[in-house]
């Protein structure tokens, strides 16, 4: 008989008092754990990059493809409406490393102008997916759109809703047709700005501003050193207000055929249902987006359920376009170098958009004048440049790093060769100094310019700091030396330094 093997074993429902075992004192190995933790972040950025790298590899060819994809001989431009173009393409980032550098403004008054006259294009559709775009910007898309319709092709915009506010319906209006889902609404309650004043609370806190302005609509300050907008202030807000929309209640009136009046009052009441919005002239059709699509297929093909790819993104086209621009271009490089005598002239585009800064990063958003002042200085010097268009999009900055770029300027201008200053949707302040220097000065009547002024100061937090019981002790050398300091007011001398 064999033993029963559990009887070898120790006693299954009761345990043995454990021994006294001292306990180990820890012994913390710095080398080691460091170590331990350099291969496990090793380990999980190898992942990553494993990871990455199937991705690209698998995603690479299908783009590649894509790209390389001959554009059909009938086609609808498609463009997404989501939000600002942007005058500086949006290069790829790590969230989507093969982001289209297409959607800018430029490229798509371009592509607009190359699409009036491109024989494979039937017309452009449109649809609302956001908002956010300046009204200077939706100016030029307006009149790129219009130009593109007086070719005799359609153009055609769809929202489920309009209910955005009045710049998306302005942009909307210079279409042939615009189409809303049923249940979508139309918004389109005017202009507003409305501006916060903050010296009430900092009062109560025991913050005090010290600020100064030259002169008196240099306001950008104001909300902190106010408990309510001053006159000068409110007399250039509403002359704002009245520039802008006299601008857009003339388009629009034009647009409609209507009269300026009727379209104040559309204003007037705000907010339109789907039906009101249709009786009221404000959208053409009500219906569904697969209708629209068919309207658009019989008009291609002649065959409302067609299933041909006939809608190509603004962004291939953009690329099918500059290939054939770098086709024309090697071209003409191959005939100069047959005749030197004949000299075409070029132009160097340079853009000023975002913060004037002294030192940015090249994709920064931020208008650095150490790339902006580069890219003049080998303008002037280079002997093939003939003229610059500098674009401006910027609402002001540092005063030395706009001194900068103006004194770059100044040296294209020296190389005898003109500075045309093109002006997008804002150029105030620092985007206006560097723009006071040009031969001419181009603009559009909805751009926001002026403000032209300087302003600087601290927060004195000295009575905050009563408040909550802390004491501050200063050693010093020089008058001025806490001139900077949070911890007090300026002092008289520091206030007129």
């Amino acid at each position: 008989m064999k033993k029963d093997p559990w009887q070898r074993r120790k006693n299954l429902f009761t345990s043995p008092a454990p021994k006294s075992v001292e306990k180990a004192k820890r012994k913390w190995r710095i080398l080691p754990v460091l170590w331990l933790a350099f291969k496990r972040t090793s380990t999980v950025l190898g992942a990553f990059m494993i990871i990455t790298s199937l991705l690209i590899t698998f995603s690479l060819p299908s783009v590649v493809q894509e790209a390389d994809k001959k554009l059909p001989a009938k086609m609808v431009l498609y463009l997404e409406i989501d939000g600002d173009l942007g005058e500086l393409p949006k290069g790829p980032s790590l969230a989507d490393p093969f982001a289209e550098s297409g959607s800018t403004l430029r490229n798509f008054i371009d592509a607009m102008e190359r699409a009036k006259y491109d024989t494979r294009v039937e017309g452009l559709y449109a649809q609302v997916k956001g908002e956010g775009i300046s009204i200077a910007h939706l100016q030029e898309m307006r009149r790129a759109i219009k130009d593109f319709r007086s070719s005799g092709k359609f153009a055609y915009i769809y929202g489920a809703s309009y209910a955005g506010g009045l710049g998306t319906y302005y942009l909307a209006s210079s279409f042939d047709e615009i189409w809303m889902q049923p249940m979508g609404v139309v918004g389109i309650g005017g202009l507003n700005i409305e501006q916060p004043f903050a010296r009430k609370v900092l009062d109560t806190l025991g913050v005090e501003p010290n600020f100064f302005q030259r002169k008196e609509y240099k306001s950008a300050y104001e909300n902190l050193t106010h408990k309510t907008m001053t006159e000068a202030n409110r007399e250039a807000m509403t002359a704002l207000i009245n520039d802008l929309s006299s601008e857009i209640e003339t388009d629009i009136a034009l647009d409609m055929n209507k009269q300026p009046m009727d379209i104040k009052s559309f204003v007037d009441h705000g907010l339109f249902t789907d039906q009101e919005a249709s009786d009221a002239g404000l959208v053409d059709v009500v219906d569904y987006i697969d209708v629209l699509d068919e309207k658009m297929r019989e008009k291609v093909s002649g065959d409302p359920k067609s299933k041909d790819e006939i809608y190509v993104s603004f962004e291939s086209y953009v690329s099918d376009m500059r290939k054939s621009d770098q086709k024309i271009l090697d071209v003409l490089a191959k005939q100069d170098k047959h005749k030197q005598e004949s000299k075409r002239p070029r132009v160097a585009i340079i853009y000023v958009v975002g913060a004037i800064v002294d030192y940015a990063e090249q994709e920064s958003g931020m208008a650095g004048a150490n790339i902006i002042a580069s890219a003049l200085m080998k303008a002037s010097e280079n002997q093939n440049i003939d003229a610059v268009v500098l674009r401006v999009d910027s609402p002001g900055g540092s005063p030395v790093a706009s001194e900068t770029i103006l004194r770059a300027v100044e040296k294209v201008q020296e190389a005898k060769k003109p500075v045309i200053v093109s002006m997008a949707s804002v150029a105030a302040s620092g985007g206006y100094w560097v723009s006071a220097y040009a031969d001419q000065i181009f603009v559009m009547p909805t751009t926001i310019t002026g403000s032209i002024g300087v302003l600087g100061g601290k927060f004195s937090l000295a009575s905050l700091w009563d408040k909550i019981g802390v004491n501050w002790e200063t050693i010093k050398w020089g008058d001025n030396a806490g001139m900077w300091s949070m911890n007090s007011s300026f002092s008289k001398g520091e206030a007129e330094r």
